[in-house]
């Protein structure tokens, strides 16, 4: 049995913004921010806001990925990915 080839258009569409906001957390938690306003908003928690806001956009870029590559995924699975992921 021959495996249907890959569709690299679907494949880029799907997996770059996961890699991309991947590399930009990365990126981002890399740096040491000295700006008054960020020191105020970690006394506040915003920090933590910040991260769940953050941290969900990255489970549903996640998600869509999964569920649009495989038909595994299912929409019950899909939101177990993303909730895994937060």
């Amino acid at each position: 049995m021959t495996k249907p080839p890959v569709n690299i258009s679907k494949l880029l569409y799907l997996w770059a913004p996961v890699v991309f906001y991947a590399a930009l957390i990365f990126f981002l938690s890399s740096f040491s921010f000295g700006f008054p306003w960020f020191a105020a908003s970690q006394k506040n928690h915003m920090d933590k806001l910040t991260h769940i806001v953050e941290y969900t956009l990255f489970g549903f870029l996640l998600g869509r990925a999964l569920y649009g590559h495989s038909p595994f995924w299912g929409t019950v699975k899909w939101m177990l990915a993303a909730a895994l992921v937060i």
